[in-house]
């Protein structure tokens, strides 16, 4: 991550290890379930980076108050996300390809926050399990096609997961 003379520095650290977090625990929670399909980490972390987005907003109130930080945050995980990711898949990327990635990635972002808002926001609701939330993910996270009865059993672990890692998004950031 770049160092800056930033006054929100901290909040920024905060943001981008939250948000690891996050990207670290999803998969944790599938292999004790034994589920061990292989998974698009660029969505994981979008996805990580949207519970991130969407309760430091709340912590701060509205997007006004938190948004340098969070353009800041959004930065720091597109340079993550274009080093540890994409140049690791293609390690012989030209310049180009790289800033054709770097690029287009917050356009990506901005059509899965709008995704993901939505069906969040359908999910908050007492004794919810996140369903919307499981099933859009699942649609996007794992690189082959699940069958429905690998998606049924991934429901209840991978929205309790989702419900964790929000609650835990809110409680860091209130």
């Amino acid at each position: 991550m770049a160092v800056t003379n930033n006054p929100n520095q901290s909040e920024r650290e905060s943001l981008v290890a939250t948000c690891l977090g996050v990207a670290d625990f999803i998969p944790g929670v599938l292999s004790k379930v034994h589920f061990n399909r292989p998974i698009d980490r660029v969505e994981l972390t979008a996805f990580a980076m949207f519970l991130v987005t969407e309760s430091y907003t709340i912590g701060k109130k509205g997007i006004g108050a938190a948004r340098t930080t969070l353009d800041a945050f959004h930065l720091d995980m597109t340079n993550y996300v274009a080093n540890e990711h994409f140049l690791k898949a293609h390690p012989d990327a030209s310049d180009q390809e790289l800033f054709s990635f770097h690029d287009a990635f917050p356009e990506f972002l901005g059509a899965r926050y709008a995704a993901y808002r939505e069906v969040l926001r359908a999910d908050i609701k007492p004794n919810t399990i996140f369903r919307r939330s499981s099933e859009l993910l699942m649609a996007h996270l794992f690189t082959d096609p699940l069958t429905k009865q690998e998606q049924e059993g991934l429901l209840v672990p991978l929205g309790l997961a989702i419900a964790h890692s929000y609650s835990q998004c809110l409680e860091t950031f209130k």
